[in-house]
């Protein structure tokens, strides 16, 4: 995948792998630029740089199924797509947001799917959709009222 023309393949930031990732690209000659984390403005030109998002969350932990990682609202708000290595509840968010796919959690069908991408680039025009989903269900001062309509509900206030 990373040999074929126009083709580049960019990590940002920490993660519990990231060691093994940063070997496993050594043995390979490096071809994945991997950087560290970034903040500010930089996370905003990371994102403009890329054709496809990718929020991942390990298989194999069974807390990951009720987990959605909170850059998934920040990615579905910038209007990219995003590629989703994710189950549960962050599979269902992303899906009902639009704008993003949801694939397998193996390596293998990483490279299938952004190799998809790269015989099709248009895949990744998805215009408003995870905006407009984030704006309506995930907006901070929206989901506190939400919440403290709940909690006062809840506590017969």
């Amino acid at each position: 995948l990373i040999s074929r023309p126009g083709v580049r393949v960019r990590l940002v930031g920490e993660g519990t792998r990231r060691p093994a990732l940063e070997a496993r690209n050594a043995e390979l000659g490096s071809p994945a630029e991997i950087l560290g984390p970034v903040h500010g403005s930089a996370v905003a030109q990371q994102y403009a740089w890329a054709d496809t998002l990718v929020v991942a969350l390990r298989p194999d932990w069974p807390s990951f199924r009720h987990t959605v990682p909170s850059k998934t609202y920040e990615v579905l708000a910038v209007g990219r797509h995003v590629t989703g290595l994710v189950t549960g509840e962050a599979a269902r968010t992303l899906e009902a947001a639009g704008g993003a796919e949801v694939i397998g959690p193996d390596v293998d069908d990483l490279v299938r799917h952004l190799t998809a991408l790269a015989d099709d680039p248009h895949r990744t025009d998805v215009g408003a959709g995870g905006r407009d989903w984030v704006r309506r269900h995930a907006d901070l001062p929206a989901v506190a009222r939400r919440y403290e309509r709940l909690l006062r509900r809840v506590a017969g206030r």
